[in-house]
């Protein structure tokens, strides 16, 4: 007579393999809830030492707008030029959606000119005037100006050698009004300290990065600080800069 046997390790082993795929699958499914609400990101990125300073629609609620500027008499301008120095010059035309600009007298007799740029009217003319924008010499491409009030975010597609990495770099207006100044990197609507970004990332990547934070902030000031209009045989500069949602109103005399 031949006996069988009952072959309990089989079975065991079974069972095992059925729950390590179970813990796979619900492992899965809890990172890509994460990842979905936004959770997974901040949370990998505080593992790692990387320095969050807050939410990035939190860096710009305590802006205090600056006193709207009154024009008495004012007048549009239907075309002006405008010299960007080192960027060179062009002459533009009041256009609805890009920009407008408008000249009159203060109240104290102070002859002012206003040029208001709205998000897409930034973008073209950084598109004209600079390879961040226009993606030229292959570093950067897909610009992209979210203003917001006191600042703006800039999102740019950054090559980091092997593959192209989409940052936000989050700048906020200086205390005088004439600067806008790198605060950090945004992330999934959270702004990050870029001096705390991860050693194990490629060198090549963080190099890449933070060349683009110096040279975002250094063209986006160059082309306020070195703007001048001519309009009417007068010029014009910079005394004052205020930021919305939705424009950028340069304030010149």
């Amino acid at each position: 007579m031949q006996i069988e046997r009952y072959k309990a390790r089989r079975y065991r082993t079974e069972i095992g393999c059925g729950a390590v795929l179970a813990v796979t699958v619900i492992f899965f499914l809890l990172c890509v809830g994460l990842y979905a609400f936004g959770v997974l990101t901040p949370l990998v990125l505080s593992l790692v030492g990387v320095r969050s300073v807050g939410d990035t629609d939190s860096v710009f609620e305590n802006y205090t707008p600056a006193p709207t500027v009154v024009l008495e008499n004012a007048v549009g301008q239907s075309q002006v030029t405008v010299d960007l120095g080192s960027y060179g010059q062009q002459t533009l035309s009041n256009t609805a959606g890009l920009y407008t600009f408008n000249t009159g007298t203060t109240n104290t007799g102070n002859t002012l000119t206003t040029a208001t740029f709205t998000e897409d009217g930034l973008r073209q003319l950084c598109f004209e005037r600079s390879t961040i924008c226009g993606g030229g010499d292959g570093n950067y491409r897909n610009a992209q100006i979210d203003l917001r009030p006191g600042g703006a975010v800039v999102y740019v597609d950054v090559n980091a050698g092997v593959f192209w990495q989409r940052i936000g770099i989050v700048m906020r207006l200086n205390t005088t009004r004439t600067r806008l100044s790198v605060i950090g990197v945004d992330i999934d609507g959270i702004t990050y300290d870029p001096a705390t970004l991860p050693p194990f990332l490629p060198a090549d990547a963080r190099q890449a990065i933070v060349n683009a934070l110096s040279e975002v902030e250094i063209v986006v000031n160059d082309l306020i600080t070195q703007i001048v209009l001519r309009s009417g045989g007068e010029t014009y500069t910079i005394i004052d800069l205020n930021v919305d949602d939705a424009l950028l109103t340069l304030i010149m005399q």
